[in-house]
């Protein structure tokens, strides 16, 4: 009895921790016993930008078994399941996946393995990347040049 209860605090810590939108995860963090236990400790790009195609990320960590499943909770609380033929170069400590992030905010990465191993949530945040100012050539000294079969100096001021 008092195993479940240790694992009933936690389980509802963790969906506390994601603000309540994903109670399906805290649900199924109950492994079966003998389950193994991913773990995700990197995401590549950490802080990706939200783009209108997909994008490669690649996740790192240990414990992932053939065939595991990905669960991406959007920032919108909307979830994201890729398995099979979208998990890329799979290896015990890592693997590639191709995932649309379209929205900037916290996406939470899950990963179940076929044995019913479940780890805890990883999140990421996507990011609009502040574009940088745009160069403005004002003077270009000489004004005018002439050929000649030499190199000559110019001198360009502006802005950026």
């Amino acid at each position: 009895m008092r195993t479940a209860h240790r694992t009933l605090i936690f389980a509802l810590g963790l969906v506390t921790l994601l603000g309540g939108r994903s109670a399906a995860i805290g649900a199924g963090l109950a492994a079966r016993p003998g389950s193994s236990t991913p773990v995700i400790m990197s995401v590549t790009p950490a802080t990706p930008a939200p783009a209108k195609d997909p994008q490669i990320l690649r996740i790192g960590g240990q414990g992932f078994q053939g065939r595991l499943k990905l669960v991406i909770t959007t920032p919108g609380g909307g979830t994201i399941e890729l398995k099979d033929d979208a998990i890329l170069q799979q290896r015990d400590s890592g693997f590639q996946v191709a995932v649309l992030l379209a929205t900037a905010g916290k996406y939470a990465l899950v990963v179940t393995n076929p044995d019913g191993g479940v780890s805890a949530p990883f999140v990421i945040e996507a990011r609009a990347v502040a574009k940088p100012p745009t160069p403005v050539i004002q003077r270009v000294m000489p004004e005018e040049l002439t050929k000649h079969p030499e190199p000559q100096s110019l001198t360009v001021d502006g802005q950026n």
